[in-house]
C-alpha cells in the first residue's frame, strides 16, 4: 500500500478530521508506520501527495489532505465568488443573484436555498458532509460544467463543525464574497468578518434597511463591506 492509499484510508478512518490527520502526519509525514486494515472504496479523490492537487488549496492555512470531488477540478484554478445567503431566499434575492453572478464562477456551501441557485453553470459547491450524503436535490442542481468538493469521505454525515469548516474553505478560496439576506447572529458572519480583515472584498445586497433577514449582512458595512450596485451586473 503506497502513501497515497494510506492517506485516503486515514481520511476514512478519521472522517476527514483535519486536526486528527495533522497530528498523525506531523509525526509520520509519509505514513510509513501507519498500517490501515484495508483501502476503502472511494469516489474520485486527489491527495496532497498528488501532482495534480489544486495549487490554490496549498495556500490555505489548513489545506485538505484529501479532496473528494465530482466534476471539473480545474474550476479551482479560476477566480471564485463566494455566495452566502438565506436558506429561504425571497424572489427578489433570487433575481438579484442571477444578475450579480452573471459571468462569474460562483462558490457556495451546498446546503439549501440561495446556495442551490449558485450551483448553476460553472460553479463550485463545497459540502459539509461526504458527497454521497449531500442532498440529492442539491447535487442535481450541479451542472456538468460545475464541481462539487468535500474534504470528508463520501459517507460522512453533516455536522455543525464540518459546516463551519466548509464555509471557512469557501471564503479562503474566493476572491470576493456576495451576501444575500443574511440575518443577524448567523453563524457564518464571524467567518465573513474574518475574511474582511484579511482583505477579501465583501459585497452586501442592498435591501430594506429594517428587514430582519438583512440585518446580519448590513451590519458588516461598518466593518468595510460594500453595498452591491447595479454596475456590478456588467462585471
Amino acid at each position: 500500500m503506497d502513501k497515497r492509499q494510506k492517506l485516503i484510508a486515514l481520511s476514512h478512518e478519521l472522517e476527514g478530521d483535519w486536526l486528527g490527520m495533522y497530528e498523525i502526519l506531523k509525526r509520520d509525514c509519509y505514513l510509513k508506520f501507519y498500517e490501515p486494515a484495508d483501502v476503502p472504496e472511494t469516489a474520485a479523490a486527489v491527495t496532497i501527495y498528488d501532482g495534480d492537487y489544486p495549487q490554490m488549496l496549498l495556500g490555505l492555512r489548513m489545506p485538505p489532505f484529501v479532496l473528494y470531488y465530482q466534476g471539473d477540478l480545474q474550476l479551482l484554478g479560476e477566480g471564485l465568488s463566494a455566495v452566502l445567503g438565506s436558506y429561504a431566499p425571497s424572489s427578489y434575492c433570487r433575481r438579484m443573484l442571477q444578475g450579480f453572478l452573471l459571468g462569474k464562477t460562483s462558490c457556495a456551501v451546498m446546503d439549501q436555498g440561495v446556495s442551490e441557485r449558485a450551483l448553476r453553470d460553472k460553479a463550485v459547491g463545497i459540502a459539509a458532509c461526504g458527497l454521497r450524503e449531500a442532498s440529492t436535490v442539491i447535487m442535481d442542481n450541479l451542472e456538468p460544467a460545475g464541481l462539487a468538493i468535500s474534504e470528508f469521505p463520501p459517507n460522512t454525515p453533516f455536522s455543525p463543525r464540518r459546516y463551519f469548516r466548509a464555509n471557512r474553505m469557501m471564503l479562503e478560496v474566493s476572491e470576493a464574497a456576495y451576501l444575500f439576506e443574511l440575518p443577524p447572529r448567523d453563524s457564518r458572519l464571524g467567518a465573513v468578518e474574518g475574511s474582511l480583515n484579511e482583505g477579501v472584498a465583501v459585497f452586501v445586497l442592498a435591501d430594506q434597511l429594517d428587514s430582519p433577514v438583512s440585518k446580519g449582512g448590513l451590519s458588516l458595512l461598518d466593518e468595510g463591506a460594500q453595498v452591491m450596485c447595479r454596475n456590478l451586473f456588467s462585471n
